[in-house]
């Protein structure tokens, strides 16, 4: 009798573990699909501001300094080689940078363009709110590969820390 009660106790917490491990293994893909997909997102806006401003250069170049119609347009065109997060925002905010110089030096020359100042103003929102949602996902995760008991999950899985999208 004592056996079988040991046998019962050792199988239910065998039991136990296998379903602590699924349910953790699961957390962890669904927040992987979940940044995944707010990646997808944030470089989807990214794109669309890069093009924004690819067509805002023409227009604004005779009332910008040719130095930072030059810097923008490399940036852009560097914009194009990168994929990994860090890398997309620290050329994200440069760009920014830039194009706030060349906004001052065009008003400063008279230039005025209404729809042009929406568009930004309307892009940097969306890329605000999907920052803000992937950073959330991202702290989500991090703390999942981080905690004591989750974390050997994860390792043995292969699930990683996630970088936030911040200004480098």
């Amino acid at each position: 009798m004592n056996k079988l009660i040991l046998l019962v106790f050792i199988v239910a917490f065998i039991d136990s573990i296998i379903i602590i491990v699924v349910k953790t293994y699961n957390n962890l893909t669904r927040l992987r699909n979940v940044l995944n997909s707010n990646y997808a997102d944030m470089s989807k806006e990214l794109t669309y501001r890069a093009t924004l401003c690819r067509q805002y250069i023409p227009i604004v170049t005779p009332y910008a300094s040719p130095n930072n119609i030059s810097t923008l347009t490399t940036l852009l065109d560097e914009f194009n080689l990168k994929v990994s997060i860090v890398d997309l925002a620290s050329l994200y905010y440069r760009i920014n940078n830039v194009i706030n110089d060349i906004n001052a030096e065009a008003i400063i020359k008279g230039f005025s363009a209404p729809e042009w100042d929406k568009a930004f103003k309307d892009s940097v929102s969306r890329i605000e709110a999907l920052r803000i949602i992937y950073d959330d996902n991202v702290l989500k995760m991090n703390n999942v590969v981080d905690l004591p008991g989750t974390s050997i999950v994860a390792k043995l899985f292969g699930f990683v820390k996630w970088p936030y999208f911040r200004n480098a």
